[in-house]
């Protein structure tokens, strides 16, 4: 090699070296990013009508519904329950008061909480959040005045909630400011997302799926484009899609048109034909 050419090769050596240690840096720490494990306990003394469930080593919490519907052990003699998975840099607690409205209309709300968040034992992953919300899923099942089950993600939590939709039978599926594939989106964010371990592969799941699914996004969404939303709903067999004028962290949940859309079909599954429905 001529001496000329010895410093720039050693330039291309010390930059591939570095390029190998930011790419292994970054599939390290991953996870550390898209799942921080907010670690805020759950309050001392949860208020009337919210209880701790406790399944596995992994703990919810059971929103009653605040209406009369008559009861069987203390429980409503029939009742329809929403399992809802929240975003990344939360942790369940914080929904509760978003549910008044469901609650009020005699739903039960079931607020899961992911490994490793607000002092869950386990690292959060795909693999175990998934896991734990068919765990938690199986165990509403299993009370014998639940009919339906629908599962409703909020950004991360969407893919969260499709995938539980895609190992178990739901009645329907609420996506709420969330992406068609964290795959896709960690590109469109000129991120390595070859890098990523999780992919959370929404899109394709309830394209597979004849289960009702209902969209809603914000305008103003700068983190997930309401692209993402509107993609989700056209994929769905049977898909509907909510747009406000709101952001990522800022929309409130549309408890009277998610009452609605459960009415279209009394709660069990979908009606026959592909729909995409604008509001």
């Amino acid at each position: 090699m001529r001496a000329g050419m010895r410093p720039m090769f050693k330039a291309f050596v010390v930059m591939d070296v570095a390029l190998v240690l930011i790419v292994v840096g970054v599939f390290a720490v991953q996870r550390s990013l898209l799942f921080p494990a907010v670690k805020e306990p759950l309050p001392a003394s949860l208020p009337r009508g919210i209880m701790r469930l406790d399944v596995d080593d992994q703990f919810a919490l059971y929103l009653e519904p605040t209406v009369s519907i008559g009861s069987v052990d203390g429980r409503p003699a029939a009742m329809d329950v929403v399992l809802f998975f929240h975003g990344n840099a939360e942790v369940a607690w914080w929904s509760v008061a978003s549910f008044d409205e469901l609650r009020a209309a005699g739903l039960g709300i079931v607020l899961a909480e992911y490994p490793g968040y607000g002092g869950n034992p386990v690292k959060p992953s795909a693999e175990t959040m998934v896991g734990s919300g068919i765990s938690l899923y199986d165990e509403v099942a299993s009370w014998p005045e639940v009919r339906h089950i629908y599962v409703f993600g909020r950004s991360m939590g969407g893919g969260v909630a499709t995938s539980v939709a895609a190992e178990r039978e739901v009645s329907g599926i609420i996506l709420a400011s969330t992406f068609t594939s964290l795959h896709r989106l960690v590109y469109q964010k000129w991120l390595p997302a070859f890098l990523l371990r999780d992919r959370f592969d929404s899109e394709d799941i309830v394209a597979s799926l004849d289960t009702p699914v209902l969209v809603y996004h914000g305008t103003q969404d700068r983190l997930i484009p309401l692209e993402h939303g509107r993609q989700l709903a056209a994929a769905a067999n049977d898909g509907w899609l909510l747009v406000n004028q709101c952001g990522h962290n800022n929309c409130p949940i549309p408890s009277a048109e998610i009452i609605s859309w459960m009415a279209q079909y009394h709660g069990r599954g979908s009606r026959s034909g592909s729909q995409l429905k604008t509001h």
